[in-house]
């Protein structure tokens, strides 16, 4: 007979308390050639013994009806719930049949010795469905590892070989929470066993009635921290239910994920709170492209409530014009603005801006803050490597604005800069405060010149070529943008008149103290101030003022101290001008004890102590030098006549003094005597004291006063 194809197992069977006979249907030679094993409710196998623990009844016929059945337990309660029973063919790995040569040829001995060689085949391949196998088309070799304590089998990286994993190194790749186990004892009417723990998902549990596994959904959920069964576990039997606490699903809600900031005192937040300290326009809808956002901002910012309190961070690369969105803004919003885009000084210019923007109200100010303990700072720092002007000079500036241009889109209209830098064309550094248009033009809300645009005479202000200019016509604009430094010149449709540079030096200080304004007069001047040609005033004036307070009254006083050339170190006194209030100007002693000279409305000059300078008169001179002289000494030793006066000046006021009898004066048209009459060789000390006629009237000393001795 032939064998067919079969598979060489029978069972398992669930015990049920009651079975006792367990049939089979494959081909059996011997009732020892069957192994029976018997799987307790932990999963444990045991092999059964024949005739001690089981018998066996085998078919007749085999080849006609193979199998039978076997009897178990031959003494004692029959297999119970929770435990299984598996009948295998167990026949021996051996050929027994010795065929002889010339012998007789038996077909059923042939036969037999053919089925038992397909029997083994069978057993073995039975054996081989419960071993671990990997695919056809698979290259992997599935050889295990030598045993290793405390590890497991798994792929190595490339998943071509099996390799030994410590239980410590997989705990740090899996890290799901501590494993727990719980075991219950079925009563045959309880389905619902609760849990110590959460396993969170039914996914999370491996449950066993009695050694068998149940499957989740069919056989049992998960309800709430409860196992809930189809149908109750039976009498005696065991349940074991294995899960991870921690085998949760991530939390997709920020709200369920908490956040503490490290250091003392960190309270713990959610992840939610933490991420809506400092929000973004572009939670709102709002893109960070590079393309114009002022239409979405301002949709965006007319659906917020008028109350809104709040600071947005824009982000790098969101544009949007300023002046629009500006106007949009609830009075509590500003924008911290990191974008780098928005608001360039000129067209084309792509500096780099930050800063915060808000639309405030009277009582409301927008300001920044640095705040310290010790020295509080802001710096400025150039690097001088971009290889411009303002590199070479290392320019520091703070710039003040006052709005942006509407006809460019981009762009502050400045009106004023404070400025650190070296100063030109010398090796010192200069602090400029500079005036970059005049007032006129910001009243105005002067802008960029640009072709097209209409301009009315004396009310247009624009800005071209770094330069300021008013109309001085009305019309609409040309195709020549002015560029000229004075005068008027027209851009082909108006006239512009040239104001001044943008940039225009209102005061200077530099790193020796030097103070100028408007340019000054000199550049080596301690102090030099000049008025500006765009000044309105007709005179100038420089005033220092004391101020007004009950009490003593105040004087202002203007000392000028010379250094000593020989010894610079020492510092001379000299007198000082000082201003009294009820007294008058005065020249002070160097000491400050009294007055040399007051000068007052109500009593003119008061001269305290007056002395003259004075020269001496060369021997026999008869015309002698008074030039930067009040008093004019003569000692002739033999006798001389005195006949003019040289190198006056007009208005000067001389006296001459004679020390011996030797001079005398003689009447001229150019030296006037008192009654046109000469003197004659006056007695010692005698004095005559002449002035100057201004020589537009004419050319002549005159007499004023004499004493002769």
């Amino acid at each position: 007979m032939t064998v067919p194809a079969t598979a060489r197992r029978a069972g398992p069977y669930n015990g049920n308390g009651a079975t006792t006979s367990f049939s089979f249907s494959f081909k059996t030679f011997a009732a020892g050639d069957l192994l029976v094993t018997k799987t307790d409710a932990l999963g444990v196998e045991i092999a059964l013994v024949k005739d001690s623990d089981y018998s066996v009844t085998l078919n007749g016929d085999q080849d006609a009806s193979p199998g039978g059945s076997i009897t178990y337990p031959l003494s004692g309660s029959p297999l119970p719930s929770g435990q299984k029973l598996t009948i295998t063919s167990a026949l021996d790995l051996e050929q027994t049949t010795d065929l002889l040569g010339g012998g007789a040829f038996n077909a059923r001995v042939i036969e037999d010795t053919f089925d038992r060689t397909v029997v083994q085949i069978q057993q073995l391949d039975e054996a081989l469905d419960r071993t671990l196998k990997v695919g056809v088309s698979s290259t992997a070799d599935p050889t295990l590892p030598s045993p290793e304590a405390s590890s497991l089998i798994g792929w190595d990286a490339t998943g071509t070989a099996l390799q030994n994993i410590p239980i410590a190194d997989l705990a740090t790749a899996v890290a799901y929470g501590t494993m727990r186990y719980q075991t219950f004892n079925g009563n045959g009417s309880t389905t619902s066993f609760a849990l110590t723990h959460d396993p969170v998902t039914v996914g999370n549990l491996d449950v066993a009635i009695s050694g068998v596994v149940q499957a989740p959904g069919a056989d049992y959920n998960l309800v709430g921290q409860n196992v809930v069964f189809t149908s109750a576990p039976p009498n005696g039997s065991l349940v074991m239910v294995r899960y991870g606490e921690a085998l949760g699903s991530v939390p997709s809600d920020s709200n369920d994920i908490s956040f503490q900031q490290a250091g003392t005192g960190a309270v713990t937040r959610t992840a939610q709170a933490k991420m809506r300290d400092l929000p973004s326009v572009t939670d709102f809808g709002i893109s960070a492209d590079g393309t114009d956002q002022t239409s979405a901002l301002v949709t965006w910012l007319n659906s917020l409530s008028a109350s809104t309190k709040a600071i947005y961070l824009v982000p790098y690369n969101c544009k949007f014009n300023v002046t629009t969105v500006m106007a949009a803004m609830p009075a509590g919003v500003m924008f911290l603005d990191l974008s780098g885009l928005n608001g360039y000084s000129s067209p084309g210019n792509t500096a780099k801006r930050v800063g915060i923007f808000a639309r405030d109200t009277a009582p409301d100010d927008s300001a920044w803050q640095i705040v310290s303990g010790h020295n509080a700072g802001l710096q400025f720092n150039n690097f001088g490597t971009s290889g411009s002007t303002s590199a070479a000079e290392r320019v520091q500036a703070i710039i003040y604005s006052s709005g942006m241009f509407a006809s460019g889109t981009q762009g502050y209209r400045e009106m004023a800069e404070v400025v650190l830098k070296q100063a030109t064309g010398n090796d010192f550094w200069e602090w400029n405060w500079n005036s970059m248009a005049p007032w006129l033009a910001i009243a105005a809300n002067y802008e960029y010149w640009a072709t097209g645009v209409a301009a009315t005479s004396g009310v247009t202000y624009v800005l071209s070529d770094f330069k300021i200019y008013v109309a001085a016509s009305t019309g609409t604009t040309g195709s020549t943008a002015p560029t000229h430094s004075s005068g008027t010149v027209s851009d082909g449709g108006v006239s512009w008149t040239f104001v001044r540079n943008t940039s225009s030096a209102i005061l200077s200080l530099d790193e020796f103290g030097r103070i100028r304004s408007n340019a000054g007069v000199a550049t080596t001047d301690l102090l030099s101030l000049k008025q500006s040609n765009q000044d309105p005033a007709t005179s100038c004036v420089a005033t220092i003022q004391a101020k007004a307070t009950a009490g003593t009254p105040r004087f202002v006083q203007l000392v000028m101290n010379p250094t000593n050339g020989a010894t610079p170190s020492i510092v001379e006194a000299q007198p000082a001008i000082r201003a009294t209030a009820g007294v008058g100007l005065q020249v002070m002693k160097s000491d400050g004890s009294g007055a040399l000279v007051t000068f007052s409305d109500a009593g003119g000059v008061e001269v305290k102590e007056f002395r003259s300078a004075y020269s001496t008169a060369a021997n026999g001179d008869a015309s002698p030098s008074v030039a930067g002289v009040g008093t004019l000494y003569v000692d002739n030793s033999g006798a001389t006549s005195i006949t003019a006066l040289d190198d006056g000046s007009d208005g000067q006021i001389v006296t001459v003094i004679t020390l011996n009898a030797n001079t005398s004066f003689t009447h001229s048209s150019t030296l006037m005597l008192t009654g046109s009459t000469n003197v004659t060789t006056p007695a010692a000390f005698s004095s005559i004291t002449f002035q100057k006629v201004p020589s537009f009237i004419s050319n002549r000393w005159i007499e004023i006063a004499r004493s002769l001795k």
